[in-house]
């Protein structure tokens, strides 16, 4: 078995399970990715075997089937070798509260060849949501695609007994509340384009793991409840 990353620029690899040694809980952790500019961040990780049939979706609505056996295995301190490109002709509008964060990803796209460019917008202020797709479709015309990858994984969280109702309710803002408004703000747009696609990142948090992680793992589950209802 092997552990499956994949980020944000169409990157990824396999790295063995054997590579992970377990963790006290007050561990630090292990590095599993050489995170680049090139690269981008991480967007999934998943358990494989090499059996499985991998879907992989860009933000430009490009979709790529493989089998995870094909994916390259490479060490935990490593880049990852190419997996996807977005499609000729896409524009992706990076958004974020971070300019500088989110530029770094632009200059990525840029570098491979893609259009890009940034837009602040913070998920806690629906002023900001609102104006990030009133100037994109300004700007290109039409919104095809929305991908949510709010997480909130700097958040406090903890055990149901350790955890504040203040840091839950911020984790929730962040993930489920922050979802749904992106997603009723766009609506109207990708409606008025004949249609469109939204992607929400949800985890396996949310079918049970690490009990420090509470928050964000119920905050998950409610992404993936909102995602159905959604389409």
């Amino acid at each position: 078995a092997a552990v499956l990353t994949v980020t944000e620029n169409g990157y990824g690899k396999r790295t063995r399970i054997g590579e992970y040694s377990v963790q006290n809980r007050g561990g630090q952790g292990l590095k599993t990715y050489q995170i680049t500019q090139k690269t981008g961040e991480i967007v999934g990780a998943k358990k494989v075997t090499g059996e499985e049939d991998i879907l992989l979706v860009s933000d430009d609505g490009t979709i790529i089937r493989m089998e995870a056996g094909s994916i390259s295995l490479l060490g935990r301190a490593t880049q990852g070798v190419r997996l996807m490109r977005p499609a000729e002709g896409a524009h992706v509008v990076v958004c974020g509260r971070r300019e500088a964060r989110g530029q770094e990803v632009v200059d990525g796209i840029v570098a491979e060849g893609g259009s890009a460019s940034f837009h602040r917008m913070d998920l806690t202020d629906l002023s900001t949501v609102d104006a990030l797709f009133a100037d994109t479709a300004r700007d290109h015309g039409r919104i095809d695609i929305l991908v949510n990858n709010a997480a909130g994984v700097g958040l406090k969280d903890g055990r149901v007994d350790e955890i504040s109702l203040e840091d839950w309710d911020a984790m929730f803002a962040s993930g489920v509340r922050g979802t749904f408004c992106a997603i009723k703000a766009v609506l109207p747009y990708m409606i008025e384009a004949g249609g469109g696609s939204i992607v929400n990142i949800g985890s396996m948090a949310s079918c049970g793991g690490d009990l420090g992680s509470t928050a964000y793992a119920c905050a998950k589950a409610g992404v993936e409840m909102l995602t159905q209802y959604t389409a």
